[in-house]
């Protein structure tokens, strides 16, 4: 059954900046082979909502940082208009922002989220409703588990860089190759 985004043309892409845990970085990095630091973007977190504070981190400098997915010109870089029915280049390892959109979950039940652009009437879409639900219950134990590898990156990595030069493009790609290698063995772990 197709989702009736696969004929859309709002573009919700377009508009949103997505946010990446640990896990989206290892699967679209795993399945897409692109360079990690041409996949993801570090948002400086003082140009976010609040809401994501938990998930902003640091490099060793001044000020915080959120990984989302890379964009250019103000879209997704990987949304592509040549490829009607379905614009995202990335689909099959998209993050879970993407897999999850436009539902959140609230007290187990899914709901759709008050900030969406999307112009179908969900409610009365239910087919995808066990895909959703999974897909944001996975979303949030991804979450939940990167805020534990944040506080490691924290307490035992970042003091290790400190005394060490480094540029701030090693420091991403040091971040980065450190949470590929977390979560491949986490992976490992619960596989």
């Amino acid at each position: 059954m197709n989702l009736p985004c696969d004929q859309c043309a709002t573009s919700c892409c377009k508009k949103y900046t997505v946010f990446l845990s640990a896990f989206d970085i290892f699967r679209l990095w795993n399945g897409t082979n692109i360079l990690l630091l041409e996949l993801v973007s570090f948002l400086p977190a003082s140009k976010a909502s609040g809401g994501f504070s938990p998930f902003a981190f640091s490099l060793g400098g001044k000020g915080r940082f959120l990984l989302t997915l890379r964009r250019n010109h103000g879209i997704c870089a990987w949304w592509s208009a040549d490829n009607p029915g379905k614009h995202c280049t990335v689909h099959e390892f998209r993050p879970d922002d993407c897999r999850c959109y436009p539902f959140n979950l609230f007290h187990g039940q899914l709901k759709v989220a008050h900030q969406k652009i999307c112009p179908t009437d969900w409610s009365l879409v239910t087919a995808f409703e066990k895909d959703f639900t999974s897909a944001n219950q996975r979303k949030k134990t991804n979450f939940f588990q990167y805020q534990a590898l944040l506080q490691t990156w924290h307490e035992e990595i970042l003091p290790e860089l400190a005394g060490k030069c480094l540029s701030l493009s090693d420091k991403k790609g040091r971040f980065l190759s450190f949470f590929l290698t977390q979560t491949a063995q986490l992976k490992e772990i619960y596989s």
